[in-house]
């Protein structure tokens, strides 16, 4: 029977996987208290009529920087369980089809077994490049910050994601990377920060309240 445990065995066969450690979700490599993690999402194709009894599966690829998430936290965390929720988000991540624009969402895997090595080898092959590339892109802080934060300064039409905010990390990793600049990227971050509080923006509106004690604590 095909099953998202025995791929994840057989994955971690490859010398790629070696410095991962495999988990229920996938795999995950630790460095201090950063980390990586390549996710495999797995569900039954039970809607393909092409597959319909057949295991989907679309993989993610997350890179944490820990020292951007703690310091927010006693600004977020209320609780025990909030705390680990927050201790458990990614700095920057990418789909398989992201990097793939041209792929579909999920790879196939029939429960029938039919073509089972030739799809594992081409999503095992899939993931060793974009892990590659994903990896080293973001390898630093400092990678982080010159692809990611200092970009903003230049961005004519530099915006927020409303339903992600990554504002917080972007001004860690200012301060920390290139202090020199730090007031350049506060001050668009926080012109977008004041739209989105007229916009009750409800992952902002609940920290609004503390902004200026976020920004002394930065």
């Amino acid at each position: 029977m095909v099953n998202k445990k025995e791929i994840i065995r057989l994955l971690s066969e490859d010398s790629y996987f070696s410095g991962f450690k495999p988990t229920s979700i996938g795999f995950k490599k630790k460095d201090g208290k950063d980390w990586e993690e390549i996710e495999l999402f797995g569900f039954p194709r039970w809607w393909d009529d092409k597959y319909e009894d057949a295991l989907g599966i679309r993989v993610s690829f997350y890179k944490r920087f820990d020292v951007l998430h703690r310091w927010f936290e006693p600004f977020r965390a209320t609780t025990q369980q909030e705390l680990r929720d927050l201790r458990s988000h990614y700095t920057v991540g990418i789909t398989h089809d992201m990097y793939f624009p041209d792929r579909e969402l999920y790879y196939t895997f029939p429960f029938d077994g039919s073509e089972f090595e030739e799809r594992l080898e081409n999503m095992r092959r899939d993931i060793v490049e974009i892990g590659t590339c994903f990896f080293d892109k973001y390898k630093t802080l400092n990678d982080y910050y010159k692809n990611d934060v200092e970009p903003i300064i230049a961005d004519e039409h530099f915006k927020l994601d409303d339903g992600y905010i990554h504002w917080y990390l972007y001004l860690k990793a200012a301060k920390l990377v290139s202090p020199e600049k730090y007031d350049l990227i506060q001050q668009k971050i926080m012109e977008h920060i004041e739209l989105l509080h007229s916009r009750r923006e409800p992952n902002l509106e609940n920290v609004y309240h503390k902004l200026e004690e976020i920004l002394n604590a930065v």
